[in-house]
């Protein structure tokens, strides 16, 4: 079964990827306000959303991921992925470089949970943790997740609530939210980094929980012609805590793109 996509507009294929244990009604108000002039799809992941989990097969957990999206995706699109949303768009990008055209990557990384030549990610026991708790005690484990993810904010007691209010309202595939888990805890792309040759814009907010800041000092190591930017006073939801300097900054890279 096909992943779940929602389509309007016309111009430029722009498609926005979400992240973990999120679906894609939790942007679409921000993108609706914002990126006017093209042609908008927004994916639900696997077993997130309105989409139904996938069927697996014996290839690697990734390829499988990647395969539904890619059956979805339009040619040639211009790819905004924020956390999973950015990784799995940076894999797209690899291994279906025809079908990209440029990466809008927020709040993401090539490598999520800490190896020892790698610090700016999250801790490998935190992540087992969360692999332990989505089975054993869900409910709990989005709680602590979306806590993590309002830190850094404004107010993060206030984008709490609103996280549970958005995200806790729609069923959720407990196999497809360990999948995801375990794509960020297994997957990591430096080895590929270099292969991506399409532009790319990487968006790093200052008071991140998740993916460092850091980061972004790393990413222009692997990739020196990317453009790199930093997103002051937000955490790891910039599009719900700081969304006007977001769009504007995704705005001035789609103008470049559009004149090159």
């Amino acid at each position: 079964m096909a992943l779940i996509t929602e389509s309007w507009g016309e111009g430029p294929d722009l498609v926005f990827i979400h992240g973990w244990r999120a679906h894609s009604a939790l942007w679409r108000m921000w993108i609706q306000q914002h990126f006017l002039g093209y042609r908008i799809t927004l994916i639900d992941l696997p077993g997130h959303g309105n989409s139904a989990p996938i069927q697996r097969t014996d290839a690697p957990l990734m390829d499988d991921w990647i395969g539904a999206l890619v059956e979805v995706l339009p040619e040639h699109a211009i790819i905004a992925g924020w956390s999973l949303g950015g990784l799995l768009a940076q894999q797209l990008a690899i291994s279906h470089p025809q079908r990209v055209r440029a990466l809008i990557l927020i709040a993401a990384s090539p490598c999520f949970v800490q190896r020892e030549d790698w610090k700016p990610a999250l801790s490998r026991p935190l992540i087992h943790q969360y692999i332990q708790e989505v089975s054993n005690n869900a409910v709990t484990l989005f709680k602590s997740f979306f806590m993590l993810q309002s830190l850094g904010s404004p107010n993060p007691k206030r984008l709490y609530q609103q996280l549970i209010a958005s995200l806790m309202v729609l069923a959720t595939d407990i196999p497809s939210l360990k999948q995801g888990l375990q794509l960020l805890e297994d997957i990591d792309l430096r080895p590929t980094l270099t292969q991506i040759q399409q532009p790319s814009l990487w968006l790093f907010a200052e008071k991140d929980a998740i993916v460092p800041i850091a980061l972004s000092q790393e990413i222009a190591t692997f990739l020196p012609d990317s453009h790199c930017k930093h997103l002051p006073n937000c955490g790891h939801l910039p599009f719900m805590t700081c969304p006007d300097g977001l769009a504007v900054t995704i705005q001035s890279f789609l103008d470049e793109l559009a004149n090159d």
